[in-house]
């Protein structure tokens, strides 16, 4: 073997040449091969059907996940020794129960998902019947699925049936409503099967029928209406109509507004009091007008009264009339005023339902007025340090002005003087040189 002339001098090289060796056969081993079926691998797999379409695999983030389907038909096949067996050579067991109503609910979300997808931006009124056929074919379909799983030990009475189709009939009702989730993953069968569906279902029902029902608070712009405060609004305001159009006798047998009564009471009491003071008045005034024209005629035929007298009996006589006058043109004012209130006593009845409303919102309104004073108070003393803070800043950005060119100045006298000693120095060092 031929070395070359750089790896010569190197220590250790074998110079032999290579020689490979495989061990002789044995006798008892054999080499044949084995044959194997051709059709093992489409027996396996023929009777499995994967339905991937509009199904994506990719890992991208904002992709909506969608399940594929599988299914496997049961086939006739015949085994080597030549019986005939049932069922499938992948499937060595059959799905369960628990396996087989997910996969069926998780398929009719997928199906409500598709008939909505190909509705797209279709109206109500131009929807076909079939659409509608299949969207309560998928509505039924979930409740009977919801009826299984809640009751797997045997069927329903009747009064949990018709619980189970009220229960349902929100998704009927909200078959045209577009789906919420279009850009989320579907709900998978089982997240649909969770125990704690039920639970919160009837939290949600108990929660709908409370607010209906004016028990919970609810906002002011709720689409709603409160079923009792409304009823109670109604006949107290029904009851007011009642008791003031009619006498107290011929009132209903519901018990009035203790407030309103006491109200309209006072109206009525002083409507009769004023009645009777301008009756009173009226004859006061005919009472004096008599009296005076008696003084007149008295003080006409009596000779010995002087002419100064006459003149201060009419006097007198023309001051009571306009006093009489005055009186009456007041009284006559006051008491259309309060006809006047009592007319606007429908009115006042009418907004008392809302009074407490405006009261607390005058009240909130007159917290934040005064929130929003002190708010102003605060921001006007912030302002105020602001401009302290500025001055003082300012006064110190000329003091280190002045400070920086008095540091400036005594830079240069220092240099000098460091000048100054370095001659003198230099000096110094010249005549210790010449001593030396």
């Amino acid at each position: 073997m031929a070395v070359n002339k750089k790896y010569a001098d190197l220590p250790d090289l074998d110079l032999a040449p290579d020689i490979y060796q495989t061990p002789e056969l044995v006798d008892d081993a054999s080499t044949a091969k084995v044959s194997s079926p051709l059709d093992e691998a489409r027996t396996r797999f023929e009777p499995s059907y994967v339905d991937a379409r509009d199904v994506d695999f990719s890992d991208r983030v904002g992709l909506a996940h969608k399940s594929y389907r599988t299914s496997s038909r049961i086939r006739r096949r015949r085994s080597k020794g030549g019986t005939e067996e049932l069922g499938d050579i992948s499937d060595e067991e059959q799905e369960t129960d628990q396996v087989r109503l997910a996969r069926l609910r998780r398929e009719a979300e997928e199906l409500k998902q598709q008939i909505e997808e190909a509705d797209g931006g279709e109206s109500q009124v131009g929807e076909s019947q079939a659409n509608v056929d299949m969207r309560d074919g998928v509505a039924a379909l979930n409740l009977l699925l919801d009826n299984i799983r809640m009751s797997p030990k045997g069927p329903q009475s009747a009064e949990e049936t018709f619980l189970r189709s009220l229960s349902g009939k929100p998704e009927l009702q909200d078959h045209n409503v577009p789906s919420m989730q279009t850009n989320g993953a579907p709900a998978t069968g089982a997240q649909k099967a969770s125990p704690f569906a039920p639970a919160a279902a009837l939290s949600d029902r108990l929660a709908n029928l409370e607010a209906s029902l004016g028990l919970t608070v609810t906002s002011a712009t709720s689409a709603t209406t409160a079923v009792l405060p409304a009823l109670s609004s109604l006949t107290s305001q029904i009851t007011t109509l009642t008791n003031t159009l009619t006498p107290a006798s011929e009132s209903l047998s519901g018990s009035p507004n203790v407030h309103l009564d006491e109200l309209s009471t006072r109206i009525r009491t002083l409507v009769n009091e004023s009645e009777r003071l301008t009756a009173a008045r009226k004859a006061a005034a005919a009472a004096a007008v008599e009296l005076a024209n008696a003084r007149a005629s008295a003080a006409a035929i009596g000779s010995s009264h002087s002419d100064q007298m006459t003149a201060q009996h009419k006097v007198a006589t023309a001051t009571n009339t306009a006093n009489a006058n005055l009186s009456l043109s007041i009284l006559d004012d006051q008491t259309s005023k309060i006809r006047s209130l009592y007319q606007v006593l429908p009115t006042i009845t009418s907004l008392h339902p809302i009074l407490p409303t405006v009261l607390e919102r005058l009240r909130s309104l007159s917290a934040i007025h005064a929130g929003a004073s002190e708010a102003a108070t605060d921001l006007e003393e912030v302002e105020k340090g602001q401009a302290a803070l500025d001055q003082e800043i300012i006064k110190w950005r000329e003091g280190l002005e002045k400070l920086e060119s008095k540091i400036k100045d005594a830079e240069q006298v220092t240099k000098g003087n460091v000048e100054v000693i370095g001659e003198r120095l230099r000096k110094v060092e010249e005549r210790m040189k010449h001593l030396k």
